[in-house]
């Protein structure tokens, strides 16, 4: 009896498309045709259709963060002084001259993971350069705390990743320093907004001039001059200050606002040349300063929160508000 061959197997196509997902609630054989009975590492793209979900790779572990803790600090990876266990408050992403960028907020410190894909023509394969560096300010615990107010900027041909704490603003950028080009991570100074000019002595009368930088914990007025009364040089401020840390006072005599004046708390007299007393809400001087007319010849710059709001029987001068 000859050997009867089975055959081929029939084989039967079917094409996913709109995949919406997988059905574990019904039996198997018994699932509608848009979704499957296992969905294992599938995902639908934009149009539905199922592709193999991409694989992942441990980048960054927390032997990496500690060690680079250890080698900034100069501790013994193995010592007691050095850390345990790593959590990690936060990570921002964002790629900036063309390179990968993750900062991570950790409790141990701030870390900059920089990847760099290349591709090497000879092996045909795409290169990847990883490192994680850190810099002066990524144990400040100003920068540690402010994880949720980093972010990213780009304007005016420039781009630069921002952390703001405690009215204090750091820039990490690509750029160049001291003929140097490479990745900075540096503090940087908010700009100070003129929030007054053409303020009388009294503070009686100005103009609103500038709104204020949010960002940064001073602002500054212009002063036509100091001639308070008949033979009185001095300014009245909108508020009061307990010492004259962070102040400064600028005087035009070549040019304008060119001189700055040494601040002094304790009362002489008379008050010696280069020098003006601070005492209170009231800067005063022992000479006049004016300058050319329409122009403001004293620039007084102070810290806006360290400064007590004082009313005012006119509504003139708004700086009362801003200056709280």
């Amino acid at each position: 009896m000859a050997l009867e061959i089975p055959k081929n197997p029939k084989v039967y196509t079917t094409k996913y498309e709109n995949f919406r997902g997988v059905d574990f609630t019904n039996d198997p054989t018994n699932v509608w045709y848009r979704r499957s009975p296992s969905g294992k590492n599938m995902l639908p793209d934009a149009s539905g259709v199922p592709f193999k979900r991409h694989g992942w790779k441990k980048h960054i572990m927390k032997e990496s963060l500690i060690a680079r803790y250890c080698y900034d600090k100069s501790i013994d990876f193995n010592s007691e002084d050095a850390p345990k266990e790593v959590s990690i408050n936060k990570l921002h992403y964002f790629t900036l001259n063309g390179i990968d960028h993750i900062f991570i907020f950790a409790n141990i410190g701030v870390f900059i993971y920089r990847m760099k894909y290349e591709y090497d023509s000879e092996s045909e394969e795409s290169v990847t350069t990883e490192e994680i560096a850190t810099s002066s300010y990524s144990y400040m615990l100003d920068v540690i705390e402010s994880y949720n107010r980093a972010f990213f900027f780009e304007g005016d041909g420039e781009a630069a990743c921002y952390i703001y704490g405690n009215f204090k603003l750091w820039r990490y950028s690509y750029a160049e320093r001291d003929g140097v080009q490479g990745f900075w991570f540096e503090e940087v100074e908010p700009y100070i907004p003129t929030v007054n000019i053409g303020v009388d002595a009294k503070h009686e009368t100005g103009t609103a001039y500038e709104s204020v930088n949010l960002f940064g914990n001073y602002i500054a007025e212009t002063f036509q001059d100091n001639k308070y009364a008949e033979g009185v040089y001095k300014i009245q401020l909108p508020a009061s200050f307990e010492s004259a840390d962070g102040m400064k006072v600028e005087v035009s005599i070549e040019s304008q606002f060119d001189t700055q004046l040494e601040i002094i708390t304790t009362s002489v007299s008379p008050i010696p040349s280069g020098k003006v007393y601070l005492y209170h809400d009231t800067l005063t001087f022992g000479s006049e300063y004016s300058w050319v007319t329409g122009e403001d010849a004293i620039k007084v710059t102070y810290p806006r929160k360290s400064a007590t709001k004082r009313s005012y029987s006119t509504d003139a001068a708004e700086i009362s508000v801003v200056a709280g």
